[in-house]
């Protein structure tokens, strides 16, 4: 119809009319684009909305699990490290807190845990990162998938030709039975510092594994809890995020 008006106009030299036609072309189409365009962004604030809220969920449940184990290595290291001073610097081994020798036999029983943001995953793998409209959280975001893909490799190393000590040096700990759970294994109940002291190979293995997982509880741990942070707190920086998970 309108290519029809368009060719009389044409023919009867109407420039009026041409010109009305195309205007009226030019805007049609120029309207479809803007409702297109509408849709879309409507469609990507719904899709947000969806993500942002899983992430949130997520980042809480990873930050829980992860500060336990960052407990439990901190605590770990912490009485590894009076252990040390018992042997070279003549510290009274009843000063050491209780449980002790458990954390030196547990010493070297650190893993990192799987991977904590699906949801994250999922916006790098279908390309939907950019949907995500906040620059604070996609930054953050994209500062923690950097962690992750550089964290294995990073314990690898920590853990290549890491000593054993319980194995290694039986005649200085008292182990419980394996209850079969690496949180426990191996449950020693007591310590001959007398023969820590004398044993320059368990005095030196006892400094690498300290400084092992020492480095593992600050360049991984640490790390990965700052990274959630972040997260986190650009999450609950977004309108009606914290509210709506703080609600009952």
């Amino acid at each position: 119809m309108i290519l029809q008006r368009l060719t009389h106009a044409i023919r009867t030299q109407n420039w009026f009319a041409v010109v009305l036609e195309f205007v009226i072309v030019v805007a049609g189409v120029l309207l479809a684009f803007q409702v297109t365009a509408w849709n879309e962004a409507r469609s990507n604030r719904i899709a947000e909305t969806a993500y942002i809220e899983r992430l949130h969920a997520e980042v809480i449940d990873a930050e829980a699990g992860r500060l336990g184990l960052l407990e439990r290595v901190s605590r770990r290291v912490d009485d590894a490290s009076a252990v040390v001073a018992v042997i070279y610097d003549g510290r009274d081994p009843a000063t050491l807190p209780d449980g002790a020798c458990t954390s030196v036999a547990r010493l070297g029983i650190f893993y990192l845990e799987a991977y904590a943001l699906p949801t994250l995953d999922e916006l790098l793998a279908t390309g939907n990162l950019d949907i995500i409209g906040d620059d604070t959280l996609r930054q953050a975001l994209i500062a923690y998938r950097g962690f992750a893909d550089t964290a294995a490799d990073r314990f690898s190393e920590i853990r290549l030709d890491m000593p054993n000590l319980v194995r290694s040096y039986h005649h200085i700990f008292t182990t419980g039975p394996d209850r079969g759970d690496d949180h426990l294994r191996p449950a020693a109940t007591d310590c001959d510092f007398l023969a820590m002291r004398e044993d320059d190979a368990f005095g030196a293995d006892l400094l690498d594994v300290v400084g092992r997982a020492g480095f593992f509880r600050m360049n991984a741990l640490e790390v990965e809890e700052r990274r959630l942070a972040a997260i986190h707190a650009a999450l609950d920086a977004l309108p009606g995020v914290h509210d709506e998970a703080a609600a009952p």
